[in-house]
């Protein structure tokens, strides 16, 4: 792949990455502490506390689009995007952003209720990360080919794991990528999680069906984000790199946003008198084992 950055291509794309992770990570702590900023107050007064977990729940996962984000700019800023690991940051950054306009695209449209800057970071991610990709590998992120070619080199890979760890994050990722089509192509998977059965519950509107779909959609787009980072660090594992700087801080990442998201998966559940679903365990397994490979993950010479 041709990596196009030079001179002030360079210089704009890592800039365009840095504020691209800021702007991703102040809409997380937003989301994370001020829920009610992801939507009018009327929706959030008619389905509360519910609404306000959910959106704490997605809030979460815009850390991983943040981080990655991050680790694209230092590799520009280094030289470095001719590494896989940086491309397919990049690459999933940008198609994850776009496929999360596609499914919000009839909300947008049909004026449901969000925000006036979260409708603006909806649209105006995508656009940035596939933009970026662009300057950045002088190539589209939704090439059909090469996307296609990126997904057989990525299921060869997981039928051949290098090691223990390589094993275990195969695994991993194939879970998280089930996941995710489940999510995304039958949204009652989520069950209590979604607008929908809670305001069957309740005896509230079900006009928020729609709104529901979308929701549980973005779960699953977000999941993806765990499938991606446990195929990163399944290649650093074969390898022998997870002590690295990025994979270390990779690690970090997926454990801090898995932990999180569980507390706040409690917390719905306790607020709500709900039972645990049983899509919260493989979140804590996987935070638990980034924690572990974080704290413990040790350089070849060592």
């Amino acid at each position: 792949m041709v990596v196009a950055c030079a001179g002030p291509l360079q210089w704009f794309t890592e800039v365009g990455y840095g504020l691209l992770g800021v702007v991703c990570t102040a809409v997380a702590l937003s989301g994370i502490f001020y829920p009610s900023t992801w939507g009018p107050s009327a929706l959030t007064m008619e389905v509360s506390p519910f609404v306000g977990h959910i959106q704490q729940l997605n809030a979460t996962f815009f850390l991983f689009v943040g981080f990655f984000a991050f680790c694209v700019k230092d590799a520009v800023a280094k030289k470095r995007l001719g590494s896989a690991t940086y491309r397919r940051m990049a690459q999933w950054l940008a198609l994850e952003r776009l496929a999360n306009l596609a499914f919000k695209y009839p909300l947008l449209k049909a004026g449901a209720a969000m925000s006036t800057w979260l409708a603006a970071v909806t649209i105006g991610t995508p656009v940035a990360a596939a933009l970026l990709y662009i300057l950045a590998f002088n190539s589209l992120p939704f090439n059909p080919f090469q996307i296609i070619g990126s997904g057989l080199q990525m299921a060869r890979s997981l039928l051949d794991p290098k090691s223990g760890p390589a094993i275990l994050y195969s695994v991993i990722t194939a879970v998280f990528c089930a996941f995710v089509v489940w999510f995304l192509v039958d949204p009652s998977v989520a069950g209590p999680l979604t607008l929908a059965s809670y305001s069957h519950a309740k005896g509230l509107t079900t006009s928020l069906a729609v709104k529901d779909i979308a929701v549980v959609r973005d779960l699953g787009l977000f999941l993806s984000y765990y499938a991606a980072s446990a195929f990163i660090l399944k290649d650093a594992a074969d390898r022998d790199r997870l002590a690295a700087s990025t994979f270390k801080s990779l690690n970090l990442t997926v454990a801090t946003v898995a932990l999180i998201n569980s507390a706040f998966k409690f917390y719905h559940y306790w607020a709500t008198k709900q039972s645990i679903a049983w899509s919260v365990w493989p979140t804590i397994f996987v935070g638990l084992h980034s924690s572990w490979h974080y704290f413990n993950a040790r350089k070849p010479s060592e």
